[in-house]
């Protein structure tokens, strides 16, 4: 894993209670960041240079991780949105859900629409992060297993 050089701690109030998930990240990445008081999520950025081509789709490395150790509680994951102005130029983010027990980098998806090469620049703003709270499905069976991955590692079928 690479060295982690800053640590930060996302705190949101929602139903009178505080949730948390902090996120560190590497030399390469970028904290998050809201751009306004009401940005209901906050931007995430680029770690890396890229080039999407037409009709490719490239996993774009942000440098953030969740601190899995201090996960406060299990009702809490991240989602990953595009951002409009993206998804108006061609270039969309499918939503992603990043579990509070994954431990491997966060990436971007990104799918370039256009008939175009897309360059991202390191630095540069590619999604949106949200914590999200939710609930369990009574009745359903409910693993122990311990997470080995991400995109796709718990089963593509």
């Amino acid at each position: 894993m690479p060295s982690i050089t800053r640590c930060h701690c996302g705190i949101y109030r929602r139903f009178g209670r505080v949730e948390m998930i902090e996120l560190r990240v590497n030399e390469h990445g970028k904290m998050p960041e809201y751009k306004t008081w009401g940005a209901a999520a906050a931007d995430v950025y680029s770690a890396e240079d890229c080039c999407i081509r037409p009709g490719d789709t490239e996993k774009i490395s942000t440098g953030l991780f969740i601190c899995t150790d201090r996960v406060q509680a299990t009702d809490e994951h991240l989602e990953i949105r595009p951002r409009s102005g993206l998804s108006a130029a061609g270039i969309f983010v499918p939503l992603g859900t990043i579990d509070a027990d994954y431990e491997g980098e966060i990436c971007v998806t990104m799918f370039n629409s256009t008939a175009r090469n897309h360059a991202v620049r390191k630095g540069e703003r590619v999604a949106q992060i949200m914590l999200c709270t939710h609930g369990k499905i009574d009745g359903t069976l409910q693993s122990k297993a311990v997470r080995q991955g991400g995109f796709g590692s718990t089963g593509m079928t």
